[in-house]
């Protein structure tokens, strides 16, 4: 018969021990020793109270604003008949939230709109770091369906809640037919741009992240610094 007994130990950073527990029997030493797996829906929940930033107890929709917005360059028209003036206007949305789309008016006869005067707000209902945003340039059509003439999807993981807007050019997939969904590679050297100036308003996002900086701070220089491992013993 085997018996093992786990021991976990806490250490000061003088080397004190400061704290000593029974682990738990994982079956091996190399699934003992491994270090423990993330716990995501943990993380997913956020931390726990007392908060060291306060927080409210409801948090309002993120919003999206984009202002500013231009083409530069010029907007290929789709139909066939070259001729036919295009009349663009702009729609935003948030992949997660569709139904919170804005838009702006619509620029008559424009290949080359310019919408700066201004500032569609798009409302979701997720965390904005987990979503993408929408843009797409819609062709108005006073008879019939209106029929998008390009788009780009911008993610939003990397921007900054609720802070100053930042200047953003994303390069435009036009639709090459309205006959088709096809589009010409926004990557091509010929590809118009929009640019805009864009800003996320995350309430709930922007709190966890000043909340997780104060508990980095805090643990920083909190007294003695602890450090922990694992070890068991066997006996045959």
């Amino acid at each position: 018969m085997t018996v093992r007994v786990f021991f976990e130990f806490e250490f000061a950073r003088g080397g004190e021990v400061v704290g000593v527990g029974l682990g738990k029997d994982v079956g091996d030493a190399d699934a003992f020793l491994a270090p423990p797996a993330d716990d995501d829906a943990a993380d997913s929940a956020g931390p726990a109270p007392p908060y060291l930033v306060p927080r409210p107890a409801v948090f309002p929709p993120p919003t999206v604003v984009v202002s500013n917005a231009r083409v530069v360059g010029v907007i290929a028209s789709p139909y066939k008949i070259k001729l036919r003036p295009l009349h663009p206007y702009l729609k935003v949305a948030l992949q997660g939230s569709p139904d919170g789309a804005a838009r702006t008016t619509v620029q008559y006869k424009c290949a080359t709109p310019d919408w700066r005067a201004e500032a569609p707000t798009a409302r979701g209902a997720e965390d904005t770091a987990k979503d993408a945003l929408e843009l797409i340039i819609m062709d108005h059509n006073r008879v019939g369906k209106n029929q998008w003439l390009a788009r780009a999807t911008l993610a939003l993981a990397d921007v900054a809640p609720c802070a100053a807007p930042a200047a953003v050019q994303v390069p435009l997939a036009v639709r090459t037919s309205v006959e088709s969904q096809d589009s010409k590679p926004a990557d091509a050297a010929d590809a118009p741009r929009l640019a805009f100036d864009l800003q996320v308003f995350d309430c709930e996002r922007w709190w966890l992240a000043q909340e997780l900086a104060a508990r980095d701070a805090a643990e920083e220089t909190a007294a003695p610094k602890k450090r922990w491992f694992r070890t068991f013993f066997g006996e045959q």
